[in-house]
C-alpha cells in the first residue's frame, strides 16, 4: 500500500513539474505565482496537469509554504521535496494544512 502511494504521489509529481517547467515563461529555473496562473489559465495542457492532481487554490495557497528561501518564486527542487513530504509524511500534511489556514486567516480576516 505504503509503495503504491509513493509510486502514485511521484506519477502527480511528475505532471505538477512539467506545468511548472511550462510556467516558467521567462526560463530562469523558477516560477513565481503571476506565471503559474497565467499558465494555467492561457495554456489547457497545464490545467489538466494541474488539476488532475491538486486544486488549483491549494497549489497557489502551499506556493508561500513550499518557498523555502523566502524569494517569491519556487525551484523545482523546492516543489519536488515539500510535495513529497505534504503528500506521504501525514504529520507534515496536517503542518501544511494549518499553515495553509493561517495563511487564508492572515489574507482574508486580517
Amino acid at each position: 500500500e505504503r509503495m503504491h502511494n509513493i509510486k502514485d504521489t511521484q506519477r502527480k509529481l511528475q505532471d505538477v513539474e512539467k506545468a511548472i517547467s511550462k510556467a516558467d515563461g521567462d526560463c530562469s529555473g523558477t516560477v513565481t505565482k503571476d506565471e503559474m496562473m497565467e499558465a494555467y489559465m492561457g495554456d489547457p495542457i497545464v490545467r489538466m496537469k494541474v488539476d488532475g492532481v491538486i486544486d488549483v487554490g491549494e497549489l497557489l495557497d502551499l506556493f508561500d509554504i513550499f518557498d523555502d528561501d523566502g524569494d517569491g518564486s519556487l525551484t523545482l527542487e523546492e516543489f519536488r521535496h515539500n510535495f513529497m513530504e505534504y503528500r506521504l509524511d501525514p504529520v507534515k500534511s496536517l503542518m501544511f494544512r494549518a499553515l495553509r489556514m493561517l495563511c487564508f486567516i492572515e489574507h482574508n480576516v486580517a
